[in-house]
Parts: C-alpha cells; sequence; structure tokens
C-alpha cells in the first residue's frame, strides 16, 4: 500500500474485503491528506494502535466503514469518537467491543450517520442514550 502514497489528490479509499490490511498498512495511508472516506470493512488484521497510528494524520476523514475488527477494542472506539471530521461510521461485528465502547460514540461532534450493527454487548437502554446524545443525526441504523 506504500504505492499508494503519491496519491494525494485520492479522497475515497475501499479496501473491503482485503484481509491483508495491518497496522502498518493503515499507517502507510499518512500521506493521503485528502481522504475523506475510508473503507475497512473485513480487515480483520486491524488492531487499537493501528488505527489510531494509521488515522490520526487523516485529519479530513468523514466516513470509515469498519466491520470485522476483532482486535480493535474500547479504546479505539473512543479514538474514533474523538474525531471531529467524522459525519459516518460504521462500526460491525465488534466483538471486543464493551458497552462502555459503545457509549463513548456519545462524544462524536459531528455525526448525521451512526451504524451500529452486531456490536455486543449493547443494550436497548445504551442504544437509546447514545440516539438522544447525537442530535444531529440522520440516519441511525441498529441490528443486534
Amino acid at each position: 500500500m506504500k504505492s499508494l502514497s503519491p496519491l494525494t489528490a485520492l479522497t475515497l479509499l475501499d479496501l473491503n474485503a482485503c484481509r491483508a490490511v495491518s497496522d502498518e498498512r493503515v499507517r502507510s495511508l499518512a500521506n493521503l491528506k485528502s481522504l475523506t472516506s475510508l473503507n475497512l470493512e473485513m480487515c480483520i488484521g486491524l488492531t487499537d494502535e493501528g488505527l489510531m497510528t494509521g488515522l490520526a494524520p487523516l485529519t479530513g476523514l468523514a466516513s470509515l466503514l469498519l466491520s470485522h475488527p476483532d482486535k480493535v477494542t474500547d479504546e479505539g472506539v473512543r479514538f474514533l469518537a474523538s474525531r471531529s471530521s467524522l459525519t459516518r461510521l460504521t462500526l460491525e461485528w465488534c466483538g471486543s467491543v464493551t458497552i462502555e465502547g459503545t457509549q463513548a460514540l456519545s462524544s462524536l461532534t459531528n455525526p448525521n450517520r451512526l451504524d451500529l450493527v452486531f456490536c455486543y454487548p449493547t443494550t436497548e437502554e445504551n442504544w437509546r442514550a447514545l440516539a438522544q446524545s447525537l442530535s444531529p443525526l440522520t440516519r441511525l441504523r441498529y441490528r443486534h
């Protein structure tokens, strides 16, 4: 993925089902400063550390799709919740994320779309509280 470094004007990158995506490869995206949309669905090798160090330089990232991140925990979700540029966040099958992680999403500052799909353990009460705290939302998808 280092070959992507020269593509500094790239705004959308879809790595869906690229099982070879690792922390190191996500860190190599740091030069893609124009990136606004990133799809990391089924990229199962990603950890909190890779997520945080790889996405931190991408200050304009508005949309992130993340599914089956078995090694991403509450720490990684807290990092995502702190990203003021994120307007769309999809988290699917997040087996290592707890209620504390999903509660951290209430600190998203500019969300208009949030998808939480099979992220356990999310309770109905937790879900309602989260939905009420994210008033700018225009689309909310929840499957449990």
